[in-house]
């Protein structure tokens, strides 16, 4: 249970539907991660590993990959863990490979998300009003 002080990463899916005994049924998959107080430089270390781990994974196994992904679309998690354990994409290869901190690679990918859509356009603020120039009257025509 997190603390009232606590802050968590929220994702979601949602929109996955299914027909059964003449009922439509719908369903959404959250996951709240909570996150730290204040990140370290231990927390950095652990990311880069998962990272690297993730990495290496998606590109020896790029099919797999995919297939895990559209299995989740189809909310066929049975299929998706099943295939993630065969090519290692779990929290104990993680673990295993000096990582563990999913939740990190989420936070940053929401950090790195909130930055792209509000931090780095310039679109967020309006352009600033153009200063008055106080009225000079007609122009000079020059000496007479």
């Amino acid at each position: 249970m997190a603390s009232n002080d606590s802050r968590q990463v929220v994702i979601g899916l949602t929109g996955f539907h299914a027909r059964r005994d003449g009922l439509e049924i719908s369903s959404d998959q959250i996951l709240r991660i909570e996150v730290p107080a204040v990140a370290t430089e231990q927390h950095l270390e652990l990311m880069r590993n998962d990272l690297g781990a993730i990495t290496k994974i998606v590109g020896e196994y790029p099919q797999q990959v995919l297939s895990i992904q559209n299995a989740v679309l189809r909310h066929d998690l049975a299929s998706a863990n099943r295939l993630a354990e065969e090519i290692g994409l779990t929290e104990e290869n993680m673990v295993a490979n000096g990582g563990g901190m999913w939740g990190y690679i989420l936070l940053a990918a929401v950090v790195i998300g909130a930055y792209a859509a509000f931090g780095g356009s310039g679109t967020e603020h309006p352009p600033p009003e153009p200063t008055p120039q106080p009225d000079a009257g007609a122009p000079d025509a020059g000496p007479g």
